[in-house]
């Protein structure tokens, strides 16, 4: 079974957690560990870093990797915009009609605020999971 398959089964809720006891927290912890060791008796957790920071996903922005640093590459340039076009009018920028775009801004604020917490419950979730993964692996080879 690939990675993509395993991520799927696994699924903490950390609200739920933080509000469990500590002992069925650690039975839950324990019938966890031997599903995982039942679906992968062969091949251990790597654990994971303690960072992981990925950019927000922007579709406009691209990145090339050149050795060891990661260069971003703007689609729509800013410098290919003309100085004046950048520069509106007062009566433009002051006039009454009020437009769309706070709205669409609302909008995708939100949907990016949504994928940035479901990434960071995920984060977490897999960082607990491979703690207590982890703690289990060298309890046993204490006991061993």
């Amino acid at each position: 079974m690939d990675a993509s398959g395993r991520k799927d089964d696994i699924q903490i809720n950390p609200w739920t957690l933080i509000k469990m006891s500590k002992e069925k927290a650690m039975a839950a912890a324990e019938r966890a560990r031997e599903r995982i060791r039942q679906k992968l008796p062969t091949s251990p957790m790597k654990p994971l870093p303690v960072e992981t920071k990925r950019g927000p996903l922007n579709p406009e922005r691209k990145h090339i990797t050149t050795g060891k640093e990661i260069v971003p590459v703007f689609t729509k340039s800013w410098l290919s915009v003309s100085p004046t076009a950048r520069i509106s009018s007062p009566r433009r920028r002051f006039s009454g009609s009020s437009s769309p775009k706070p709205q669409r801004y609302r909008s995708n604020f939100d949907l990016r605020l949504a994928e940035v917490s479901r990434d960071l419950e995920t984060h977490i979730s897999k960082q607990v999971l491979c703690s207590v993964v982890m703690k289990g692996v060298e309890d046993e080879g204490y006991s061993s």
